[in-house]
């Protein structure tokens, strides 16, 4: 005897299950800024002589307040500023783009 699931009983394809787990969640306040930070360095990095290593050590050691510069465009160059201050290189241009 061979018996047939209902579609409500059958189990989740492979896809659909991967695409469950790779669905995107919305981000926390902390990732964002964790992301945006991560970001600015890539930027700043390519824009410089510094390496990515030396700005992210920077960034993670700012005082929590200059972090708030992170909301806004005129805040990622003061902090670009900031950074390539502290690390005694040229400034590097930074322009966020946002999609």
């Amino acid at each position: 005897m061979t018996s047939q699931a209902f579609p409500e009983e059958q189990a989740p394809t492979l896809g659909e299950i991967l695409a469950a787990c790779l669905k995107p969640g919305p981000l926390s306040d902390d990732e964002a800024m964790h992301f945006a930070g991560f970001h600015l360095a890539g930027l700043i990095a390519h824009n410089s002589t510094a390496d990515f290593e030396q700005v992210w050590r920077e960034m993670t050691h700012l005082p929590e307040g200059l972090l708030v510069l992170l909301d806004n465009r005129e805040g990622w160059q003061a902090l670009s500023s900031v950074i390539c201050g502290l690390l005694g290189v040229d400034t590097a241009p930074v322009t966020p783009v946002i999609h």
